[in-house]
């Protein structure tokens, strides 16, 4: 299920595209408010059009899939913003909200959709192959790498300092080491 933004009325939902299929067509129904929305996977197969009937209709196709996300919500769905993969994004309803939840899907495309809707859509989010990744989940596990590989190089540089500063140690016959200083 992905990370679903909005209030806690209505009926949930939930639809995901089978397996090895993506959603190739977003479309629904806005005003102010997203009113409805309905997804296509790529094998033809298709959601119920979940929510209600005000606004205006509203479809996005993209034969690629699509890829990010932005859900803007308060109590109910404002809006939405979609972006198809290798396209621009594009937006529906009200592109404002106290609550909002950006997404990513690293791994694919968007394979479904979950939420809560009755006569508007109350709360959305967007499934992708099986598990959701948004933004700040996804800028969370890069900055935990980036760390690890910092600590990582640091450690061998230390450890490579220490074996050529002890290596380059040259003693001067008497047993002595050239970085001490010889007064005889």
């Amino acid at each position: 299920m992905g990370n679903v933004v909005g209030g806690s009325g209505g009926q949930s939902f939930s639809f995901a595209c089978p397996k090895g299929s993506y959603v190739t067509n977003i479309g629904g129904r806005a005003g102010s408010q997203l009113d409805a929305i309905g997804v296509t996977c790529s094998n033809g197969m298709q959601s119920q059009l979940y929510g209600g009937t005000g606004g205006n209709a509203w479809s996005a196709s993209s034969p690629n899939g699509f890829a990010n996300t932005q859900v803007y919500a308060d109590d109910k769905v404002n809006g939405v913003w979609i972006q198809p993969v290798g396209g621009m994004g594009v937006g529906y309803g009200t592109q404002t909200g106290g609550k909002s939840a950006s997404g990513s899907c690293t791994g694919g495309p968007i394979t479904g959709i979950s939420g809560s809707s009755g006569s508007m859509i109350d709360s959305l989010g967007f499934d992708c192959q099986g598990t959701h990744y948004g933004y700040s989940d996804t800028l969370w596990l890069l900055l935990i790498v980036a760390i690890a590989a910092a600590l990582y190089m640091k450690m061998t540089a230390d450890d490579s300092h220490r074996s050529k500063k002890k290596n380059n140690r040259k003693t001067n016959g008497r047993g002595s080491s050239l970085d001490q200083l010889d007064l005889d």
